[in-house]
């Protein structure tokens, strides 16, 4: 009688295929074999998608300063605190408190002449900046010019937000998932199958992001204040989900 005698790798992926499951040899030389049970693993559908939501802002805040120069540094200083006191307490007596008027740089150092070719000192300049957070858009411009009257000779970095950003971001976050789940359907019903359940969801954008758009209106307002013109904040929030599938 003719025996037959084969390999025990051969044996070994025979007696696998029996079993249900596929021997896969591993490509080292060593002549190991993984075995994955077909059974266990999980198909699915991995889409992403984005929410966006558009919102008026609430919140304003503008930099405004006072420069001022003069030969003698401590000079130089005196009268930029004096015109930055008086701006303080016009813009308080508008409505802001101290907590709307924060510092936001300092300067303090001299002027060269260097066409003499000494380097000589001409004189000292003093820069002191400040962030108002206005909490009425629309008196952006009024207490622009209320600064502005009151000592203030420098004014930019015009910027509009949300005093309660994290409302706004949940919705779009949730526009995000619906999104997603609309997306993953369309894909199901083309490819023939079915959403079973969700496997991961993945949020992408940590906070989210915001789009400022803003202008300087073309005329002035019949209050005759600095025009200033605002558009929509744009939340936007991304997800990536998986969705089981059979």
């Amino acid at each position: 009688m003719k025996r037959i005698i084969l390999p025990v790798m051969a044996l070994a992926i025979i007696l696998l295929a029996l079993s249900g499951c596929v021997a896969r040899p591993q490509g080292d030389g060593t002549g190991l074999v993984s075995v994955v049970n077909d059974d266990t693993i999980q198909k699915s559908i991995s889409v992403s998608a984005q929410g966006v939501v558009k919102v008026m802002p609430d919140v304003a805040y503008v930099t405004v300063g006072v420069t001022t120069q003069d030969a003698d540094m401590q000079v130089a200083q005196d009268n930029n605190g004096q015109m930055m006191n008086a701006m303080f307490e016009a813009l308080k007596s508008a409505g802001l408190t101290d907590d709307d008027m924060r510092t936001s740089q300092y300067n303090a150092y001299p002027l060269y002449n260097y066409s003499s070719g000494t380097n000589e000192i001409v004189s000292y300049e003093v820069n002191n900046q400040v962030v108002l957070t206005i909490r009425n858009i629309d008196r952006v411009g009024e207490i622009i010019d209320i600064a502005v009257t009151n000592g203030a000779n420098m004014t930019h970095s015009i910027s509009f937000g949300l005093l309660d950003e994290q409302s706004s971001y949940d919705d779009a976050l949730k526009l995000a998932v619906e999104a997603a789940k609309a997306k993953a359907e369309t894909l199901a019903e083309a490819g023939g199958v079915k959403i079973t359940g969700t496997l991961q969801m993945t949020e992408n954008t940590i906070g989210g992001q915001i789009y400022r758009e803003y202008e300087m209106a073309a005329a002035e307002d019949s209050s005759g204040a600095t025009p200033i013109s605002t558009g929509d904040l744009e939340i936007q929030a991304s997800v990536t989900v998986v969705y089981e599938i059979e």
